[in-house]
Formats: structure tokens, sequence, C-alpha cells
């Protein structure tokens, strides 16, 4: 018999457990977040999304940032892709059936040297988190990136 350790395919995935009621019941209407992962050594990502319903039957994600605005070097690109791609399973699960959305990328910023890949995963999560509730993970302002907004 072999053991094999399991890890979860997303950090911080236990704060969608705070919008549960909110996606259950959400009309899909436009909704607007942003999210912000700021820890000491090396992490830094910053994200904010628009989702809404799809009127074709596929699922998108538009970037509406260009290399400039967030460098693709870190995989930003990706590990965004990727935590919108866990939430869409997430959402089709608490709600029982396919829902195609559009996830606009709409804003963001970079530290030249604190920002990697999970950073933005995690900072996807908080801006889904934020979409539905305004007052569950502080957006701190204040420490943002200034100079990389747009």
């Amino acid at each position: 018999m072999k053991e094999i350790r399991l890890y979860g395919v997303m950090m911080k995935a236990h704060r969608l457990f705070h919008i549960n009621k909110h996606l259950s019941d959400w009309d899909l209407s436009p909704v607007e977040g942003k999210g912000l992962y700021v820890r000491q050594n090396e992490n830094y990502g910053h994200i904010e999304i628009k989702i809404y319903k799809s009127l074709e039957y596929d699922t998108k994600m538009i970037w509406n940032l260009n290399s400039a605005q967030l460098p693709d070097e870190w995989g930003a690109k990706e590990a965004v892709e990727h935590a919108l791609r866990f939430f869409i399973s997430y959402l089709e699960g608490i709600r029982g059936e396919d829902i195609p959305l559009i996830f606009e990328v709409i804003g963001g910023s970079y530290h030249p040297v604190d920002s990697k890949a999970r950073n933005y995963t995690t900072a996807t999560i908080y801006a889904i988190v934020d979409c539905f509730a305004k007052n569950v993970i502080e957006f701190r302002s204040h420490r943002l990136i200034k100079k990389n907004i747009y």
C-alpha cells in the first residue's frame, strides 16, 4: 500500500465559503471586485475583475491589461486563469448547473521584486470574494504599488 499526500489545488479557496449564499442567489448581473495580496518577502499581487453572464455558451477571460501594466514574466495571466477556472467549478458545484461567464481583468499592479504567480492566484480569489461581499477581506489601498495601476 502506498500513501499519497494530497494538497488543495487553490490557495485561500476556503475564503469562498463566505460568499456561498451570495453565489447561490446571484442573478448573474455584473459584479466587480478587487483583490490585493501583500505580505513581506516576495509577496505582492493585485487584480481587479468584473464578472457577468456570457451571452454565448462559452466562459471566457478577457485580459484588458498590457505587459506594461502587468508583465507576463511572472505568470500572472496563467495564475489568474487558474483561479478563475477553479471558481467556475466551485460556482457550478454550488448551483448544480453549467454557467457561462465572462471574466474581465480590468486592473492590476505588480512589484518588480515581490510579485510571483502564486500571489496573483490568491489576489484573484480575494477579488472574487470582493465581488460579492465587500467586507470579508479588507482591501488595503494604501499598500498598492501606485505607479503601475491603470
